[in-house]
C-alpha cells in the first residue's frame, strides 16, 4: 500500500501546501463536508504545533525537572502493579458452564441420578440458562457416586456469566448430601483452577494433612467451590483366614476364594445375543439380599481336603476358618513421585488467581510452622498457579529478548551505541499507561496484556524514532545547533506522530470495547497497548527530546571529570594543541 496506493492517491489528491493562501492556511471553499473537516482539524494542528514548541522549549530548558518526573510516574507504575492482581488467562464470557458434582459415599447409581436431577432442576430455574447435560461415572477416574454436568447459556441478552455463576452456586446448598462445584467448561469437562496436591509416602499423612489443606484453602478470600479428590471410602467386609485352623481342616486359602468369589462377585458362565444381535455376558452370582449380610456369608461350606476314608470329605463354614472385619476401602487410589497424592481443588471468585494462591501459601505455610503438618507431608501447587508462574517467566524472557533486538537494530541503523538508549527511552513510559488503564477498566495482568506489553515495545519506538532520525538530519545535514535541531524536529514530526497513534488506537477500539464474540478474552491485551500508546505518545514528545540532548552531550571525559569532582580530586586541566609549524626546506 504505501509503495502503490499512496503515490497514486497523491497524484489526484490536493496538495495542502500548494493550496495555501496569503494566511498560510487552506480554504475548501465550495468542497465538501470531509474537506472542510480536513481544514478545521488542520487548523487544529497548526496550534497544537505552537503549544507544543512552547513546551517542548521549557522541557529543554528544564531538564532535571522533566528526566525525574518521567523516571517518577515509571517508578510510580510498577508500584501501582501490585493492585492489578494476576490471573493465568481473562475470565471470560465462552457461554456455557460445568458443574461437577459428588454424593454421599457408598451411594448407588439410582441415588446419584436422584441427586443429579435435583441440580438439574435447580439450574433450569436460573436465569439464563438454556439447556443442561447430565452424565454419570464417565472419565477415566469416574464413580458411580460422580457426575458432571454441562450447562448451555442463552444466546443474546441475559445475565453475566459471573451472576449466574454465583446464583448457581449459591442453589447448591439447598441440594443437600452432594457437593457439587460450577466453573468453566472446557473440551476435558471442568478443570479448577487452583489445584494443590498433597503428597506423602504414607496414606495416612496424606489422610491427615488433607482436612486441614482444605480448611486452610477455605479460610482463604476468595476461594469457592473447595473440594478434594479424596472419597471417603466404601464399605468393604474382610475375610482373615485363621491360617493354623485352615491348615489343621485342610481348607487353602485358595479353596476360599474359588468358593467366595463366584458367589459375591459372580461369574460368567454364558453369552447370549440380544435383538440388535450384540452379545452379552450371563454372570451368575448371590442376590444382593444375600451378599449384604455376614450370616449368610459364615454358613457357606468349603470341601476340605482332608480325606476321611472312601474318597469322603468333610464340608467346612466358613466362619470356623475365617474372620470377618468390617472397614473402609478407598474408591481409588492416587499417585505421582511414587508417593501417595490426593487433590484439593478450588475456585476463585472476587479475587484474582495470584491473591488466593498467594493466601493459600501463606495459610500453608503457617499449618508447616505450627508442626500441625506431618513431617513427611509435602505441599505443591498445580493448575493454573504453576501455568501462570511459567508463562511469567516464559514472557519476561520473550521481553527482553525483544529489547535487546530492539537495541541491535536501532544501534545498526544509527551507527551509535548511545542513540538506542535515547529512542528506548520510551519503553518505561509506555508502562505508566498500560497500568493506569488496566487499573481504571478493572483487568488483571494475565497471559494477554503479557502479549500486549511486548507488542507495545516495538510500537511504541516510532514516535522516538520519527523524532530522533529527522533531529540528526538537521544537525548533521543543515547544520542548524543540536536544540534548534530538536524543536524543529518535534514541531515537523508531530502530525506523523499523532496521525500513526490515533490509527493504533482507533484500530483496537474494537478490542478494546470487548465487541464480538469472545472478544472479552483479548479486550485486556488491547487495553494495555491503548494505554501504553497514549502515555507514549505524550510522554515521548517531552521526554525523549531532552534525554536525546543529555545522551548526546553525555561522554565518558565528562562523567569522569564528574565524578572526580564529586569526590575532591583534582581534574587535570586540558593541555592546549600546539599549532602546526611548517619545517623548513632542507
Amino acid at each position: 500500500v504505501s509503495f502503490t496506493l499512496d503515490p497514486m492517491l497523491s497524484a489526484v489528491w490536493p496538495d495542502p501546501e500548494h493550496e495555501k493562501s496569503a494566511d498560510a492556511h487552506v480554504h475548501y471553499k465550495g468542497r465538501n463536508l470531509i474537506m472542510r473537516s480536513v481544514e478545521a482539524f488542520g487548523r487544529v494542528l497548526d496550534r497544537w504545533e505552537g503549544v507544543y514548541k512552547t513546551a517542548i522549549e521549557w522541557a529543554l530548558n528544564h531538564r532535571w525537572t522533566v528526566l525525574l518526573s518521567g523516571l517518577g510516574s515509571f517508578v510510580l507504575a510498577m508500584a501501582l502493579v501490585g493492585l492489578l492482581g494476576n490471573n493465568f488467562m481473562p475470565d471470560f464470557d465462552r457461554g456455557d458452564l460445568q458443574v461437577t458434582f459428588k454424593s454421599e459415599p457408598g451411594s448407588s447409581l439410582a441415588a446419584t441420578r436422584e441427586k443429579a436431577l435435583a441440580l438439574e432442576t435447580l439450574i433450569k430455574g436460573v436465569p439464563g440458562v438454556a439447556l443442561t447435560y447430565t452424565t454419570i461415572g464417565t472419565g477415566l477416574n469416574g464413580t458411580v457416586n460422580s457426575g458432571g454436568i454441562y450447562v448451555k447459556l442463552k444466546e443474546g441478552r441475559r445475565p453475566n456469566h459471573v451472576v449466574i455463576r454465583r446464583q448457581i452456586r449459591e442453589g447448591f446448598r439447598s441440594v443437600p448430601g452432594v457437593d457439587a462445584a460450577v466453573g468453566a467448561a472446557n473440551d476435558w469437562g471442568m478443570a479448577f483452577p487452583i489445584m494443590v496436591a498433597v503428597q506423602a509416602p504414607d496414606r495416612d499423612a496424606v489422610i491427615q494433612a488433607v482436612p486441614l489443606v482444605k480448611e486452610a484453602l477455605r479460610s482463604v478470600p476468595g476461594a469457592v467451590d473447595v473440594t478434594t479428590s479424596l472419597d471417603s471410602g466404601k464399605p468393604e467386609l474382610k475375610l482373615v483366614i485363621d491360617r493354623k485352623a485352615a491348615s489343621d481342616l485342610g481348607v487353602s486359602p485358595a479353596l476360599v476364594a474359588q468358593m467366595v468369589r463366584p458367589m459375591v462377585d459372580g461369574e460368567k458362565v454364558a453369552k447370549y445375543e440380544d435383538e440388535k444381535g450384540e452379545q452379552r455376558d450371563v454372570r451368575v452370582r448371590l442376590e444382593d439380599k444375600q451378599r449384604q449380610f455376614t450370616t449368610q456369608l459364615a454358613n457357606m461350606t468349603v470341601l476340605s481336603t482332608k480325606d476321611l476314608g472312601g474318597g469322603k470329605h468333610p464340608l467346612v463354614r466358613l466362619n470356623q476358618v475365617v474372620r470377618f472385619e468390617e472397614g473402609i476401602a478407598p474408591a481409588k487410589l492416587q499417585r505421582h513421585d511414587l508417593m501417595e497424592e490426593v487433590e484439593v481443588n478450588a475456585n476463585f471468585d472476587g479475587s484474582t488467581l495470584g491473591e488466593v494462591s498467594a493466601g493459600a501459601a501463606k495459610k500453608v505455610a503457617e499449618l508447616k510452622a505450627s508442626g500441625q503438618l506431618p513431617e513427611s507431608v509435602r505441599v505443591e501447587f498445580l493448575g493454573q498457579t504453576r501455568d501462570s508462574k511459567e508463562t511469567a517467566g516464559y514472557m519476561a524472557t520473550s521481553l527482553l529478548l525483544a529489547i535487546f533486538f530492539i537495541y541491535f537494530v536501532l544501534a545498526s541503523q544509527f551507527e551509535s551505541f548511545k542513540l538506542p538508549i535515547a529512542i528506548m527511552a520510551s519503553l518505561p513510559l509506555s508502562m505508566v499507561g498500560m497500568v493506569l488503564m488496566l487499573l481504571i477498566t478493572g483487568d488483571s495482568m494475565s497471559m494477554m496484556t503479557s502479549i500486549g506489553m511486548i507488542l507495545l515495545m516495538g510500537l511504541v519506538t516510532k514516535n522516538a524514532i520519527l523524532l530522533v532520525d529527522h533531529a540528526l538530519h538537521l544537525e548533521r545535514e543543515e547544520g542548524i545547533s543540536r536544540r534548534q535541531a530538536i524543536i524543529r524536529a518535534g514541531t515537523v514530526r508531530l502530525r506523523p506522530i499523532l496521525m500513526t497513534s490515533f490509527a493504533m488506537v482507533g484500530g483496537m477500539l474494537p478490542l478494546f470495547l470487548a465487541l464480538g464474540a469472545g472478544a472479552e478474552m483479548r479486550a485486556p491485551m488491547a487495553r494495555a497497548v491503548v494505554g501504553g500508546l497514549i502515555t507514549s505518545t505524550v510522554l515521548t514528545l517531552i521526554v525523549v527530546p531532552v534525554f536525546f540532548e543529555f545522551i548526546e552531550e553525555l561522554s565518558l571525559a565528562k562523567a569522569w571529570a564528574w565524578i572526580r569532582r564529586r569526590l575532591g580530586l583534582s581534574v587535570p586541566e586540558p593541555v592546549p594543541a600546539l599549532p602546526l609549524v611548517e619545517a623548513p626546506d632542507a
